[in-house]
This record gives structure tokens, C-alpha cells and sequence, in this order.
């Protein structure tokens, strides 16, 4: 318990450690400015040395300080966009609430050179230029189905913050602003500032010499808003050289908030048709959200156990989900500058197998029976939005939620082998302190019964980010945390938690590394840096990982304590759909047997999202 507790606490130590030594490189360098942009003095100052070449030819001379005024614009050091740290959405409108909407304009800026806080700015570069030609922007009617608002209504600023948030939230949108101008008869005009991104993007992975795959998507197809993904994957070594994977997206249909997705796929080793629709409680205003989806799977699959791997188990079965809710907007909350809603809940899940494995049975792989599931849940939010920069993402405007959320769920399986109910709840809440950030957390329950419980499973977690340090200086800073401990209760024999890459110690994977209780603990250091290279900017980390499961006792703090720690950058470019690019080194102290460690990483990443306050549809919870 003391060697435990002692490994902790030096990774705390580290931490804080760290981030003392990032913050020292903010004088490490000397930059002078020129035409707005911040410039290294030591690379680009060309009085700072004396050439004694022959004069060049004036033709020669002319090409060169083109080049050189192009390679400038390209790498140029600039500013990330910044504004005011955790305000709160709504705040901006306040003084116009209640005022009647006269007209809606939209003003759409071009992908690349122009930026929703200077509107006047222009492209500089010829790839600027070649770039914002071959984009077309969304089409305004589009934009317009989205609106939350409409001419005639009088202003409500939190529905007006929401509808901001909510465009802003569109994959194919980088940034939107919304300027309000007070006109004659107390009336107002609303002016929708909207910025696109590059909607198009691609992706190549060639794992071996006879294996790989490669993608090509479109966020924004034809200006519609739709969303269309392909992927040809190629395997050489397999009967079926060729496999494919489609998906096409279409969010709010005909004003109605509801979104379709629609998945194929057709690899070596399946073969899947999938169809969801969904309609989110997006705002408290929302009275009715509901969902209708279903698959149709034929599969080989390995099924990793606890002891042991089930190999090439054929699997072929359908899965249909329906759900439905009434949200009911609590009358209080305007005048709290809150809103809280409580909502009513149902849905029902059926799984149909046709091919299954042949082991089967009452108390094992209950992922495979054959079952319909009734669930029924109540749940009441609170939730604010406060906007941000420097958070999760590289400079461009975040909504950040805080509030808190509280489910509770009942429901009953009827499966080939039994009917058991289920219970569970749920309470997460999220608050802001100008000292500590954000603080997050969230405790959840759930069990079946069967003579008592049976497959519970109790989880908690707890994120922080600090707040954003140095916001006057060049180099901005924060600090995340993140702990999260689960337990399962009277699980299955085959049933097991595991250390999952990335998601508890980055990089490290390994078979030894299952159990029943899991803790983990992980920080990370980042550095959101002002470099700028066509686009593209930086973001340095340093990063801290922890934790322990019970694999070898069954008291979880007698186990070895796993590590890692290291360094990475990541890059991302927020005017394209493409994946943020992450460099990582790494190093493991202890590496248990049959682990799988990347002690160096490169690979595209999604940007993480912050935990929300929406009350969701009914669910068994995940172990």
C-alpha cells in the first residue's frame, strides 16, 4: 500500500514539476514585430549579419525576395485567437432580452485568410486564394434550418447563445459570431458572422507492403451540410483482396433536429448495414427527443476473454433501438440566469442472433443471448455553456458546459434464459472556480437482479483542467487531470475490465492486464504555442499515466502499479476536417508480459470533448 501511495504521489510531483519547467521557455526566445506578425529575431532578422556575396542580377534578386515574402507569410509566428477565459454564452445578449427580431442576415468569410474578429483581413498567399476557389460555402438556406430564432420572435439570449453553440458544434463550421444592432421601435437586427471549414479531406495507411487502407470524406457536399465518408481497404494475404466502408450523414433534417446516419461495411470479416436516427434534447426548450436505429451484422470475430480467446466465432444478428422522450423546461429558471429541465424517458432494445458461438449458456457470454430490453428513466439538468479558447482545441472558440445532471433508470430484460429488472442511477456536476478551472465529476450505479444482484457495476470519475495560465504572454498553459475507478459487482466468470490504449496508460496494452477493479490516474502538462506554419499550429505536452487492476489479487492495492510517462506535440489545423496529427515518445518503467508498449507514436486523433449535462436516453451501464 505504501509503495502505492509513494508512486502517486511522486507522479503529482512530477507534474507540477513540469509545468514549472514549460513556463520557463517563455523567455527563451527574442522576437521582434513586423506587419503584425511575431518573427524569431535570431532567424529572419536579415541586419543581423553582413553578406559579402557579389550583388545578385535584378531578375534573380526579384524572385528571391518573392520566395522569401511567401515562405514568410507561411511560417509567420501569429497570435492564436483569443478572447475572454470562461464567459459565460449568454451574457453578450442580456441587454437586448425581450427585444423583437426584425431581420437575420448571414455574412459567410472565406476558409482561408479571413477570421470572424477581423472581418476585413484578406488572403495573402496564392494558396489562400487557390484554396478558398475550390471550397463552396454552405448554402445560406442550410445555415437557416439550423436557426433556433426567426424574424418576429423576441430575443431570448440563451436561446440565441444555444443557437450560436449549435452551429458552431457543425463539423463543417470553424467559427460563428453574432453582432446585434438596436433599430428604431426597440426592435434589433441579428447578423450571423459564419466561417466554414475546408470540408473536403483524405487519408492514406499502408500497414505493410500487402495491407492498408485509404479514405476520402466531404463534410459539407455540395454546400448541403451532408456528410460523405469513403474507405477502400486492401489485404492481399485474405481471399477477398478488397473491402469497403461508406457512411452518409444528413443533421436536421427539414428543421426537425433530427439526425440520420446510414453505415455500410463490407471487409474480409464483415459484412454491415447500420441506419440511426436521433433527435437530442440539444437545448432545455426541447420538449420531444427520440431515436430509431437498426443493424444488420454477419461477422467473424475473435472473442478475447478473460483466460482465454474464443477464435473465428461467426456471428450474424440483428439489433433494432427505439427511444423517446418529454423534457419539460422548469419555470423558475430564467430568473436563477439558469434553466433546468426534468424529462421522462423510454426505450427498448432487441438483439436477434441467427449464428452465434456454440458456448453460450445462462451465465456466460451474455453479450450473445437472445433479449429484449424495457427501460424506462426520469432525469433533470441544469446546464450553463461558457465560452473558451485554449481548452481541448487550438485556438478557435470552445463551449464549455457546467451544471449537473441526475438519471435514474428501471427497466427489465426478458431473455431466452431469464427475466431479471435493472436499476441504476447516475449524478455527474461540473463547476468553474477562477483558481481551479473546471472541476468534474461523476458517480454512477448499475445491477441486474437474479436472487440478489448480478452484474453490477459502480464507476467514478473526475476531470479538472486549470485555469489558463500566462494568458497575457505568448505561451499559454493548462493543466488536466483525470481519475477515473470502476468496479463490477457479481460479474460473469468471462467478464473482465482492462488498461485500453490511450484511454487509461497511452500507449500500453497487454493481456496480464485484466480484472474486476481498475484505477487510474493520468496528467498532462500543455503548452498551446503561437507558431503558425500554413495554417497549422502547435501544441506541446508533457504527460503522466498511472493506475493499477487486480489482476493478480484480488485486493486492487496490492497489485503492481503501472506507469508511463513522456513527451509529444500536436498539430492540427482548425480550417480542415482533417484529424489532429500527434507525435508522442514514451517510456514505461514496468512493461508486464505479453503487453504490446509504443514507445513512439504517430498517428491522427479525434479533439476530445468536454462531458455534457444533456439528459440522454435510458441505458444499462457499460462495464
Amino acid at each position: 500500500m505504501n509503495k502505492s501511495i509513494a508512486i502517486l504521489i511522486c507522479l503529482i510531483g512530477f507534474h507540477m514539476f513540469a509545468f514549472g519547467q514549460f513556463v520557463t521557455l517563455k523567455d527563451s526566445l527574442l522576437y521582434f514585430k513586423h506587419d503584425t506578425s511575431l518573427i524569431p529575431l535570431n532567424i529572419f532578422d536579415s541586419a543581423s549579419y553582413t553578406s559579402q556575396e557579389p550583388a545578385e542580377p535584378e531578375i534573380e534578386k526579384s524572385l528571391r525576395s518573392y520566395w522569401q515574402k511567401e515562405f514568410m507569410r507561411m511560417i509567420s509566428v501569429n497570435e492564436p485567437g483569443k478572447g475572454p477565459d470562461m464567459q459565460t454564452a449568454a451574457e453578450n445578449y442580456e441587454k437586448y432580452r425581450g427585444k423583437i427580431i426584425r431581420n437575420i442576415n448571414i455574412i459567410q468569410l472565406d476558409v482561408f485568410g479571413q477570421t470572424v474578429a477581423d472581418t476585413t483581413h484578406k488572403p495573402t498567399t496564392w494558396i489562400q486564394n487557390f484554396g478558398n476557389e475550390l471550397h463552396m460555402n454552405t448554402q445560406k438556406h442550410s445555415l437557416r434550418e439550423k436557426f433556433l430564432i426567426q424574424p418576429g420572435d423576441s430575443l431570448n439570449p440563451f436561446i440565441l447563445a444555444d443557437n450560436e453553440r449549435l452551429l458552431r458544434n457543425l463539423p463543417y463550421i470553424k467559427n460563428v459570431q453574432v453582432l446585434v444592432t438596436e433599430t428604431e421601435n426597440d426592435s434589433i437586427d441579428l447578423l450571423f458572422i459564419t466561417k466554414d471549414v475546408f470540408s473536403i479531406g483524405f487519408g492514406l495507411e499502408i500497414f505493410d507492403i500487402s495491407y492498408g487502407q485509404a479514405g476520402i470524406w466531404n463534410k459539407n457536399l455540395l454546400g448541403t451540410g451532408h456528410e460523405l465518408y469513403y474507405h477502400l481497404l486492401w489485404n492481399y494475404n485474405k481471399s477477398q483482396n478488397f473491402g469497403h466502408r461508406a457512411k452518409y450523414r444528413i443533421q436536421n433534417i427539414g428543421n426537425t433536429f433530427i439526425t440520420i446516419n446510414i453505415d455500410y461495411e463490407n471487409t474480409w470479416r464483415l459484412k454491415a448495414y447500420k441506419i440511426y436516427m436521433n433527435r437530442d434534447f440539444l437545448t432545455p426548450e426541447m420538449k420531444y427527443a427520440g431515436g430509431l436505429g437498426f443493424e444488420d451484422v454477419k461477422s467473424t470475430i475473435d472473442i478475447e476473454l478473460k483466460d482465454t480467446t474464443l477464435l473465428n466465432s461467426d456471428l450474424n444478428y440483428n439489433y433494432i433501438d427505439l427511444w423517446l422522450g418529454r423534457s419539460i423546461l422548469l419555470s423558475q429558471a430564467y430568473r436563477r440566469k439558469k434553466r433546468s429541465s426534468i424529462a421522462l424517458t423510454g426505450r427498448i432494445m432487441r438483439y436477434n442472433f441467427q449464428d452465434r458461438p456454440a458456448e453460450v449458456s445462462a451465465d456466460y457470454l451474455h453479450d450473445y443471448h437472445q433479449r429484449t430490453i424495457f427501460l424506462g428513466g426520469i432525469g433533470i439538468s441544469s446546464q450553463v455553456y461558457k465560452k473558451s479558447y485554449l481548452v481541448y482545441g487550438f485556438g478557435k472558440p470552445e463551449d464549455i458546459p457546467y451544471g449537473f445532471l441526475a438519471t435514474f433508470t428501471a427497466g427489465l430484460e426478458k431473455s431466452e434464459y431469464v427475466d431479471r429488472p435493472y436499476l441504476g442511477f447516475a449524478y455527474s456536476f461540473g463547476a468553474f472556480g477562477t483558481k481551479f478551472g473546471l472541476l468534474y465529476y461523476k458517480i454512477q450505479y448499475g445491477t441486474f437482479f437474479n436472487e440478489g444482484t448480478e452484474q453490477g457495476t459502480f464507476q467514478f470519475m473526475f476531470h479538472n483542467f486549470s485555469p489558463l495560465f500566462n494568458k497575457e504572454g505568448r505561451y499559454n498553459y493548462r493543466l488536466f487531470t483525470k481519475i477515473n475507478y470502476k468496479t463490477g459487482i457479481n460479474r460473469f466468470e468471462d467478464e473482465f475490465i482492462q488498461f485500453e490504449n490511450n484511454n487509461n496508460i497511452r500507449g500500453l496494452t497487454s493481456q496480464n492486464m485484466k480484472g474486476s477493479q481498475l484505477f487510474n490516474i493520468k496528467f498532462e502538462t500543455v503548452c498551446y504555442s503561437p507558431h503558425y506554419f500554413l495554417g497549422f499550429r502547435f501544441l506541446y505536452y508533457l504527460f503522466i499515466d498511472g493506475g493499477l487492476i487486480n489482476y493478480k489479487n484480488k485486493l486492487l492495492i496490492n497489485n503492481p502499479v503501472y506507469t508511463g510517462f513522456g513527451a509529444g506535440i500536436r498539430i492540427r489545423n482548425e480550417n480542415l476536417v482533417f484529424n489532429t496529427i500527434e507525435l508522442r515518445f514514451s517510456y514505461y518503467p514496468v512493461v508486464p508480459e505479453n503487453s504490446s508498449a509504443e514507445y513512439i507514436h504517430f498517428s491522427g486523433i479525434d479533439i476530445p470533448k468536454p462531458e455534457t449535462f444533456i439528459i440522454p436516453k435510458p441505458e444499462v451501464m457499460d462495464y
